[in-house]
């Protein structure tokens, strides 16, 4: 749908979008004051599809957004968590300018630099075992809770079986079974 003709129904639609409720909006948009004509205008055919495009449009670019920023991550996580430590020693380091002459892939992976006690010059390397746990969370690889549910995805059903006295007898049993059990050296 195009901009809507009249630059006062396409403000108010355009600030609908922005969060602002019917009356801000409308306020927004340049009218006076009113509950009721802020209402009428918000259920106006034209103004709801105009909302329900710009909605999307906004939705679009914010799903762009958080796709290339996760991208951006993981590229950075991939680099840092899967280098490959032969890439560095095999060029000679002496100091930081040497980090400029190494594959941008492989400088990604460096996360601080300097001097020890005798003089040499030192990296210090992304830890790679966080990297790729953190790599492997985002894929869906690891969980860090695990759900349990009875036959196709219902509930857990239980079973009672004889009630608290049944319950209590067991839990004797079971004493008195480890009770008779000889103590382990040790």
């Amino acid at each position: 749908m195009p901009v809507l003709k009249n630059p006062k129904h396409e403000a108010f639609a355009q600030a609908r979008v922005k969060g602002l409720c019917a009356d801000a909006a409308y306020k927004e948009a340049g009218y006076r004051a009113n509950r009721a004509n802020a209402a009428r205008l918000n259920s106006n055919d034209d103004i709801q599809k105009r909302i329900a495009e710009l909605s999307e449009r906004a939705a679009e670019k914010v799903a762009e957004r958080v796709a290339v920023n996760t991208q951006r991550l993981m590229d950075e996580l991939e680099c840092m968590g899967l280098y490959d430590p032969a890439d560095i020693a095999s060029q000679p380091m002496s100091g930081p300018e040497d980090i400029a002459k190494l594959p941008e892939h492989v400088r990604r992976a460096i996360i601080g630099w300097g001097w020890d006690k005798q003089g040499n010059f030192i990296l210090k390397l992304a830890p790679k075992t966080t990297s790729i746990e953190l790599m492997g969370k985002n894929l869906g690889s690891f969980r860090d809770k695990l759900e349990v549910t009875g036959k196709d995805g219902g509930a857990i059903i239980t079973k009672e079986t004889g009630g608290g006295r049944e319950l209590a007898r067991r839990i004797a049993a079971a004493l008195q079974r480890d009770a008779a059990r000889p103590a382990r050296a040790g």
